[in-house]
């Protein structure tokens, strides 16, 4: 393994989004601790990621790694050839390269090859590694499927530090300029009931697996009428969907479409946020607001919100099949097998608006 005095600059590749990306901070902080004079370049293909980085004061550079539209196919192999060309600014190669956990897919193994640094450190993972050309990187560590993504992801530096305890809550950095958009924001929407509610209702086109229905949400916001403003964050490309289903509501619901940086500004401002296993739910429990996390197929062990104010419902029954989204460790697919989705659909939106009136209790 490379000695730290040897490491002058490092590649992070994530080709992972905004929300796996979220849980990869604490291991940046750490990693910008180990290695206090190296530079940091954060290589991805996601424009949210990419905005992410941008002012952020870790970072020395962002690498637009062609560009992620629907996840196909085409997409990767876009991204993968486009890796062929990145170096550092002031050398020919990479000293080391980390990616991003969760990252079992070949193309994620291919961009790392390609971008060809020295050491190019990921996870390894029992299943797939033919399937995924796991051998193109050549220092993996073990997957822990016990821990949280945050853990996994301090795990990679290991061969580094000992001192890998994750930290009580994700810090997410606010630019100046999102800052003074979120107070311009809300002076110009004072409130008109005691508390403000966000929600992210979607996800990703590919991950809609991950949805509580949306007839629970349109009933929880009518439930919510006396006590709460409903606003539903996403995307700018997400704005004709989340008028669609605010206008269902009997509760108006405001539609903030808005990209990340400035729509974690503003969500640091409500008192309580309730999601799907998304991004956005990474943001909200990292910008510190109460944050409930609605969970179906996924992981919670390892995606759930990191926080002290953050907490998760799930279907209360017994599943066998739960969790069928077994990506990373026993998959190379990002999708489960169920089409019936039950642990989603069978929780109902009187049990979610529990959960909302505890956290807002606490405001």
């Amino acid at each position: 393994m490379i000695r730290i005095a040897e490491v002058k600059n490092i590649a992070v590749i994530t080709l992972v989004g905004p929300g796996s990306t979220i849980l990869f901070l604490p291991a940046l902080e750490k990693m910008r601790e180990v290695f206090p004079a190296a530079k940091i370049d954060v290589l991805t293909p996601i424009n949210a990621v990419a905005d992410m980085f941008s002012e952020h004061p870790l970072v020395n550079r962002v690498v637009r790694v062609a560009d992620r539209k629907d996840g196909n196919f085409f997409d990767r192999i876009r991204t993968v050839f486009t890796a062929r060309s990145i170096r550092p600014e002031d050398s020919r190669r990479y000293d080391v390269s980390f990616t991003i956990y969760p990252s079992n897919r070949i193309h994620y193994n291919v961009l790392a090859w390609l971008v060809g640094a020295k050491v190019r450190i990921t996870h390894g993972y029992e299943h797939g590694k033919l399937k995924t050309l796991a051998f193109l990187q050549n220092h993996p560590v073990p997957t822990d499927v016990t821990k949280h993504d945050v853990e996994n992801n301090l795990a990679l530096l290991r061969e580094f530090t000992s001192d890998l305890a994750p930290p009580e809550r994700i810090s997410f950095h606010l630019t100046e300029g999102a800052r003074r958009f979120a107070e311009e924001f809300w002076d110009a929407r004072p409130k008109t009931r005691k508390y403000r509610v966000g929600f992210h209702v979607t996800s990703f086109p590919d991950m809609t697996y991950k949805r509580w229905p949306e007839d629970h949400y349109v009933r929880l916001f009518d439930l919510l009428d006396a006590d709460a403003t409903c606003h539903l964050f996403g995307g700018p490309d997400e704005a004709a969907e989340l008028r669609r289903i605010a206008a269902r509501a009997k509760n108006p619901a405001e539609v903030i479409a808005i990209p990340l940086v400035e729509a974690a500004a503003v969500m640091s401002h409500l008192d309580a946020f309730v999601s799907n296993d998304s991004g956005l739910m990474h943001v909200a429990a990292a910008v510190g607001i109460p944050t409930l996390g609605i969970f179906g197929p996924t992981n919670l062990t390892r995606t759930k919100p990191w926080g002290l104010n953050a907490r998760v419902i799930q279907y209360e029954e017994h599943l066998a099949c739960r969790p069928c989204h077994v990506y990373p460790a026993k998959s190379v697919r990002l999708k489960p097998g169920c089409p019936e989705l039950t642990c989603l659909t069978e929780i109902p939106p009187e049990r979610v608006l529990s959960k909302v009136l505890e956290m807002l209790a606490t405001c």
